[in-house]
């Protein structure tokens, strides 16, 4: 999948609004913001006798072990400054704009993802399992897993995003391994991550091909005037 993203943009608050705003604006977004919130909101409803339960028996069990440990590792943004930093210099030693492209995309995506699921965990306050603080909802650590994720999908051929995708599942489910976060947090940490990273694609996507139009309007004396559109093609 070729790149979209337009690195070397001026930067404004305009445009930070228009990024941060992005999972609601972007159509294309909107199918799994919607689809997030609605599976998150069910989950809350039917925390008392489902949620909780499933926790109670993950924790108990332990399932992934000691492997759970890695989904700690690869859920703090490892995988994101690994990828973020590689494409860059990728970029610069090739002189690549498309990976050049691909790493400001991975920061933005974290980034907004990150910033979003911080505000939330302070307005929500909700008790972890375990009940050692309130920054339970949603999950930080899945969030930049599936933002890690959906930018390896929007970017990268099928099968490098089913790979990304089932190791950000890895993380979700090993911080329930852990007890640090019930299902709810899970999904909407992953709905956050996926979303970012869907709309911030096609928002550069659709600027990218709006910088390649340009009309031109050509006087032609008393027939009236000339209107061409011109593409650029890269």
């Amino acid at each position: 999948m070729s790149h979209v993203y337009a690195s070397g943009d001026s930067y404004s608050f305009d445009q930070f609004k228009k990024e941060l705003s992005s999972p609601f604006t972007q159509e294309e977004a909107r199918p799994y913001l919607y689809s997030g919130l609605g599976l998150t909101s069910l989950l809350i409803i039917f925390r008392d006798g489902v949620v909780e339960p499933l926790q109670d028996q993950i924790s108990e069990d332990e399932p992934l072990g000691d492997s759970a440990k890695y989904g700690d590792y690869l859920g703090q943004c490892i995988p994101n400054a690994l990828y973020m930093g590689g494409m860059y210099l990728h970029g610069k030693w090739s002189n690549s704009t498309a990976s050049l492209d691909r790493s400001t995309l991975m920061l933005k995506t974290s980034f907004y993802a990150g910033m979003a699921t911080t505000v939330l965990k302070r307005i929500v306050n909700q008790k972890r399992p375990h009940g050692a603080d309130k920054l339970s909802f949603p999950s930080g650590h899945t969030t930049t897993a599936f933002a890690f994720a959906s930018v390896v999908a929007m970017e990268h051929e099928w099968y490098w995003g089913a790979g990304a995708y089932a190791l950000a599942s890895f993380v979700g489910y090993s911080r329930m391994n852990d007890n640090e976060h019930y299902l709810h947090d899970v999904v909407m940490g992953a709905t956050i991550g996926t979303v970012f990273g869907v709309a911030l694609h096609h928002q550069a996507k659709q600027t990218k091909e709006n910088s390649n139009l340009s009309f031109q309007a050509i006087p032609l004396d008393d027939q009236g005037v000339y209107l061409g559109l011109k593409y650029r093609f890269h």
